[in-house]
């Protein structure tokens, strides 16, 4: 009886937490976000400042769900990154709020953003403010604008799979952040996101959380050196290069998903 007592305590407080989510989006996209375009109009002072409030936003939403017995959140080796700047992040994507959990700790980060979410009306405003990059443009213009931004001193994430995970076992990366990180002697630093829990998955609605909390172990590894990585593979065509990077990263990835947290 204690377990269905619980279980649906922590589904009615899930829901309430989304909820509050989609509410506080619309009214920072709408009224904050709206008024921080109106009162700093420096764009590169509008942008630093909007990242730093969406980051602190997100702290403020994670504890909240911390502290409801939603979330159990874990971050390991997490002050390396503190002096990281125009580093591309990359991560494993198991759940629906590994960017919130990312972004929360990674300073000054953007993100390439579906064209679709630069007309919704809950998040548009905040994709403005935060200078993210619609991927509505072709590839050569997404990776040179990013390609900017990371020489700018702009931090950028990015989930290599494209997707949420379905399988840690058999992830698979696409090389696009390779070809951008070879492009511009970018380094790359991993982030491993373990997650136990059901909810909020690939296909796992929110209300699965009645089974357990949402358990997240996200460990920040070392840097991965481009320079270095380049000049330990010899002259083999750029292109074999970057699938030849992209291989060694995922393979990294699934060597570390499958150690016991």
């Amino acid at each position: 009886m204690l377990k269905v007592v619980i279980g649906a305590y922590r589904v009615f407080a899930a829901g309430f937490l989304f909820m509050v989510f989609g509410l506080g989006a619309l009214f920072l996209s709408s009224v904050v976000f709206t008024f921080i375009k109106i009162f700093i109009k420096d764009r590169r002072k509008r942008t630093l400042y909007s990242r730093a409030f969406t980051s602190n936003s997100f702290k403020v939403y994670l504890i909240s769900g911390t502290v409801l017995g939603i979330f159990r959140i874990r971050f390991n080796n997490l002050d390396v990154i503190n002096n990281d700047k125009g580093v591309i992040f990359i991560a494993n994507h198991p759940s629906l709020l590994d960017y919130v959990l990312i972004t929360s700790a990674v300073k000054n980060t953007s993100v390439v953003v579906k064209n679709t979410l630069t007309r919704n009306f809950f998040v548009k405003g905040i994709i403005e403010c935060n200078d993210y990059i619609s991927n509505s443009k072709d590839c050569i213009d997404v990776m040179d604008m990013s390609s900017k931004m990371l020489q700018s001193g702009d931090n950028l994430l990015i989930f290599p799979e494209g997707t949420r995970t379905v399988d840690k076992n058999n992830i698979k990366f696409l090389h696009g952040f390779t070809s951008l990180a070879l492009k511009g002697n970018f380094n790359i630093r991993p982030i491993i996101l373990k997650m136990k829990g059901r909810a909020l998955r690939k296909n796992g609605p929110f209300y699965l959380v009645y089974y357990s909390t949402i358990d997240y172990q996200i460990e920040v590894k070392e840097i991965f050196n481009t320079k270095e990585f380049v000049e330990s593979q010899g002259d083999i065509p750029a292109s074999a290069l970057s699938r030849r990077m992209a291989k060694q990263l995922q393979n990294f990835y699934k060597e570390e998903l499958t150690k016991i947290s």
